[in-house]
């Protein structure tokens, strides 16, 4: 526990947790004109619930958590990949900074259609466990405070990132679904006398063993797929000797949980449409086989657009002739195509598992019983898994590096 000893670190994480605090008491903050209900657990809300870490089953002042903020950003990342103007500004301070304004407006117009989709829709408010108010005046005030909260939770974000530690959305994710876990062992645990009343304890713990040992398999699946990295040697200009620390890594999950977050997102807003305008679409549900088929095809697709964005071979190329830096075996001039392939081969390996993870949980819907109600899946696991991971790896790299002294 040396962190503790170091002032910048622990003041670092201190800081981390007050805004992890600060979000957690946000979405408990009651919306006005709005009555809860007993919610059911279905396919819409466990979608939504998944990127806003289990903030809209409250239904709170900051209900929609980091959701608008995050498909914002992969937006505004695929903007500046493919737009050249965007990617001239992203090069540039001022640039930058005028992006991020872009980014925040986008945030607030992705918050207004979710939230519009919410309150317009009483089927919808009956899914989630609510009773919306009939005044239009009234719906309208409360999609400005969904708004607000919006764009108050990305500046929490931001504010970690800045001063705190770790990736700052998905922190706030992540210690969103942790704080779920209590609630959900109670739900299992009330059910006990259920079962015992009507003499079916035998069915009772074979379930809660089907479960137990389903999300062990996912824990260890999250846990080998974060670590599990690919390196590639490189070889700088000025240095004729070959170093064994230099190499170039690609996790296996490149983009970690970024497709299947952004195929929620799709999943979720189609899903919003069908039920605002009554559309009959079975393929917006992934419990059902041609939404499943969806759900699948649109990660495999993510993963591949979003990793190739993360890892620019042109960019990185750039990057390595300045500095007189190429791969083992290949020109300078190869970089980016030996990249490319390279790049390629690791997805096809991560895609299908990062699917397999984020579809287990659909196993659970079929063998648990209905009213277990379970939200933690296969992707909540491995966002939190991958989460602490950065945390602890952040904070002992802060700490060595506070610590360090010289040798002479």
């Amino acid at each position: 526990m040396e962190w503790i000893k170091t002032k910048e670190v622990r003041q670092r994480v201190f800081y981390t947790i007050l805004i992890i605090a600060v979000f957690q008491v946000g979405t408990f903050i009651p919306l006005p004109y709005i009555e809860h209900t007993n919610s059911s657990q279905n396919t819409l809300n466990g979608l939504l619930n998944l990127t806003t870490g289990g903030a809209l089953s409250r239904f709170g002042l900051l209900m929609l958590g980091i959701s608008p903020y995050i498909t914002a950003s992969i937006l505004v990342q695929i903007l500046q990949k493919t737009i050249p103007s965007w990617k001239r500004k992203a090069q540039q301070a001022e640039g930058r900074s005028q992006i991020g304004q872009y980014q925040r407006l986008i945030t607030m117009l992705f918050a207004f259609a979710q939230s519009f989709g919410l309150l317009f829709n009483q089927y919808m408010a009956t899914q989630l466990g609510v009773i919306l108010p009939n005044q239009t005046s009234e719906k309208l005030v409360v999609i400005f405070l969904l708004i607000v909260g919006s764009v108050f939770t990305s500046y929490l974000g931001e504010r970690i990132d800045e001063n705190g530690v770790g990736q700052g959305a998905s922190v706030l994710i992540a210690f969103g679904i942790l704080s779920t876990i209590p609630a959900q062992v109670f739900k299992i645990y009330k059910l006990y006398p259920i079962y015992k009343t009507m003499n079916q304890l035998n069915g009772y713990w074979k379930q809660v063993g089907i479960i137990t040992g389903i999300f062990l398999v996912m824990l260890i699946l999250s846990i080998l797929a974060n670590k599990k990295e690919y390196k590639f040697p490189i070889q700088s200009m000025t240095n004729k000797y070959r170093v064994k620390a230099h190499f170039f890594p690609i996790k296996l999950l490149a983009s970690s949980v970024m497709p299947v977050i952004f195929a929620t997102a799709m999943l979720t807003l189609f899903s919003t449409i069908s039920t605002v305008f009554n559309y009959n679409w079975n393929w917006v549900s992934y419990t059902t086989k041609q939404g499943f088929a969806v759900y699948v095809i649109l990660i495999f697709l993510f993963s591949f657009i979003y990793n190739f964005i993360q890892i620019d071979g042109e960019e990185i190329q750039e990057q390595f002739n300045q500095s007189g830096v190429y791969f083992i075996g290949h020109k300078g001039t190869e970089v980016s195509s030996f990249l490319g392939k390279q790049l390629y081969k690791v997805t096809w390996k991560g895609a299908p598992l990062l699917t397999l993870i984020a579809t287990i949980a659909i196993g659970i819907e079929l063998v648990a019983p209905q009213q277990f109600g379970l939200s933690l899946t296969g992707v909540s696991l491995l966002i939190v898994v991958g989460v602490v991971q950065e945390l602890i790896h952040q904070i002992k790299g802060l700490t060595s590096k506070h610590n360090y002294k010289e040798v002479f």
